[in-house]
C-alpha cells in the first residue's frame, strides 16, 4: 500500500474544515466525530464504512497500527480517554471518540488532532491530546487505538 499521500490529504481536510460542521449527506446531521472522519475518508478516496470497505467494526478506520508508529493523517480511536494536567485540569475523549492526527511530537506522547463534536455547537477544531504522561501531563487513562487509512 502506498502511504506517501496520507501525510497530507487527511490533515489538510481537517484544516480546511476548521470551524465548520461536517455531516454525512444522509442521516441525522448531528456533526458527530465519526461523521467528520468518515467524510474525510470519502472525500479523499479512502475505504470507508458505508461502502463496506472497512468491515463490521465501526471503530476501525483502516489498517491497525502500533500507536508508536503514528504520523500525520492516521486516525485515532479513543475509548474513555482522559488526561490530567499538573494544575488538576482534565480533558476527556469518549466514551468513544474519533480524530485525525495532525502533528506528533518525537516521543509520540503529545498529538495534535483535528476532531469534531467536542464543542457546542459541534464543529471541527484542532486540539492537543496526551497519549502518555509527559511535560505538563501527569496521568493518562483509557485506551487509544491507531489506524492507517487505506486508499481505494
Amino acid at each position: 500500500m502506498d502511504t506517501t499521500d496520507i501525510f497530507n490529504d487527511l490533515e489538510m481536510y481537517g484544516s480546511s474544515k476548521n470551524g465548520t460542521k461536517v455531516v454525512m449527506p444522509k442521516g441525522k446531521k448531528e456533526g458527530s466525530c465519526w461523521e467528520f472522519v468518515e467524510m474525510a475518508l470519502i472525500e479523499n478516496n479512502y475505504k470507508y464504512h458505508n461502502e463496506g470497505g472497512l468491515g463490521e467494526d465501526l471503530y476501525a478506520w483502516g489498517s491497525p497500527i502500533d500507536i508508536s508508529t503514528i504520523r500525520t493523517g492516521d486516525i485515532l480511536q479513543f475509548t474513555n480517554h482522559i488526561f490530567t494536567l499538573k494544575d488538576g485540569r482534565y480533558f476527556k475523549r469518549g466514551p468513544k471518540h474519533t480524530a485525525i492526527v495532525s502533528t506528533v511530537n518525537d516521543s509520540k506522547a503529545v498529538v495534535g488532532i483535528w476532531e469534531q463534536h467536542v464543542t457546542k455547537p459541534s464543529k471541527v477544531v484542532f486540539n492537543k491530546v496526551y497519549l502518555s504522561p509527559e511535560g505538563e501531563c501527569t496521568v493518562v487513562e483509557g485506551t487509544v487505538k491507531a489506524y492507517r487509512p487505506i486508499k481505494k
